[in-house]
């Protein structure tokens, strides 16, 4: 799981590493904090601590910024194409996502693995976008100069939560350098550098799938409606905070609930 971080935000690495850091539900989870530069001396201090105590966290050379979020993928996918040789998947998420990891391996994983025994191959799984408008104000302004078409003639992912076959990891960190940068990182690194590539296929899993969603209002409908076992979704969009928290504390309860059912545990729930 290659996770884009701020700098600032340890407690909500702190939860990440509590709800997946080398989780197994069935297979290991690896998690890795992505970070820029910082020139705040005394957030740099307390960065360098961090990574003493954990070891998960890759800090680039450019400055941990907006902008920078391309920069910031692409040194992910050269230290995972390094580093992650045997991994089954790649997730690349936010550090604001909740990821029912139980639910992704009882569905996503299960499925996959019905289909395919080996493994999908060139795939990204993901929210995906065609045909959609380059925005030209607000947040995501693209100038014509930039991007002179007004619609993306590719498809591209929504980079909130992502998912990629392992053997697409050295061939698009060599296009990401190979391209010209956008900085619009979901743009550019799941749109530009798999068209530049070829022969990758998209598979949508959110939208009407319904098994990720940046929209937390959907998440919450759909769970209010069918409980945690019945809801679709496994990974949503929050605050990071206390939506995260809520979400995580509520998920640990019912697994608990079912440990008790089961006989495989007695006592308490956890807190």
């Amino acid at each position: 799981m290659l996770v884009h971080s701020a700098a600032a935000h340890f407690s909500r690495r702190t939860r990440y590493r509590q709800a997946y850091s080398n989780s197994s539900r069935p297979h290991r989870l690896k998690v890795v904090f992505l970070i820029g530069h910082v020139r705040d001396a005394k957030l740099q201090i307390d960065l360098e601590i961090e990574n003493r105590e954990h070891g998960d966290t890759l800090i680039g050379t450019f400055l941990d910024t907006y902008q920078n979020l391309t920069l910031k993928a692409v040194m992910g996918y050269r230290w995972a194409a390094e580093n992650c040789k045997e991994a089954k998947l790649i997730i690349k998420m936010d550090d604001d996502v909740f990821f029912n990891a139980g639910k992704f391996f009882d569905t996503f994983w299960y499925k996959q693995q019905q289909k395919n025994p080996q493994g999908q191959q060139r795939s990204i799984f993901c929210n995906v976008w065609e045909n959609a408008p380059v925005g030209r104000t607000g947040k995501w302004r693209v100038a014509k100069d930039l991007y002179a078409n007004n619609i993306y003639h590719f498809p591209y992912c929504a980079g909130f939560f992502i998912i990629i076959t392992t053997d697409l990891l050295a061939p698009m960190y060599k296009a990401a350098k190979t391209i010209d940068f956008f900085w619009i990182d979901d743009v550019f690194m799941y749109g530009m550098v798999p068209d530049f590539i070829g022969g990758i296929r998209f598979w949508q899993i959110g939208l009407k799938s319904r098994q990720i969603t940046e929209t937390y209002k959907l998440y919450k409908r759909s769970k209010e409606k069918h409980k945690i076992s019945g809801c679709s979704y496994w990974a949503v969009l929050t605050d990071g905070d206390k939506l995260f928290d809520s979400e995580q504390n509520e998920l640990i309860q019912y697994e608990n609930s079912l440990k008790l059912k089961s006989g495989n545990q007695k006592g308490p729930l956890l807190n």
